[in-house]
């Protein structure tokens, strides 16, 4: 699979925002799709090579991912990564507002991180089911942005 940008209007995917709260800065790590224009068919290409790369996943990923899967999301050896369910998908609903996935390992990648959460069986169960990135809350959690 060849990759053919056809308008790039930064040098990189990744843009971090400082926000601050309560005092304490936190750092957000955005992905997004509006860096890069791709053609129908080169979008195409990048979905397949995802599903490819991940088969098993019970939610869709974000093909910006491709660019990053094997930088490290953190050094950190061990991580907690949560998902919200505070969308009208759950209204009404009796479940946990907050899933918490724990991740270990020496040296954990964007790759790293979505096959533990695929190993560990997670299905948004809702109409939110496109991963579109991942959020840094502190050193050692961050939060599934989830879209639909």
């Amino acid at each position: 699979m060849t990759l053919h940008p056809t308008f790039i209007h930064y040098p990189t995917l990744l843009s971090n925002i400082y926000l601050y709260q309560d005092d304490i800065k936190i750092q957000q790590i955005y992905m997004y799709m509006s860096d890069i224009e791709y053609t129908e068919e080169q979008y195409e290409e990048m979905i397949e090579g995802m599903e490819k790369i991940f088969p098993d996943a019970n939610f869709s990923i974000d093909v910006d991912f491709l660019y990053v899967l094997d930088e490290l999301l953190t050094d950190k050896k061990h991580i907690f990564i949560s998902n919200d369910r505070y969308c009208y998908c759950w209204d009404g609903i009796d479940a946990p507002k907050q899933e918490f996935f724990e991740i270990k390992g020496d040296s954990i990648t964007y790759r790293y991180v979505l096959n533990e959460l695929i190993r560990q069986d997670f299905n948004p169960n809702c109409n939110h089911i496109f991963l579109e990135g991942i959020d840094k809350v502190s050193e050692i959690q961050y939060r599934l942005s989830m879209g639909s």
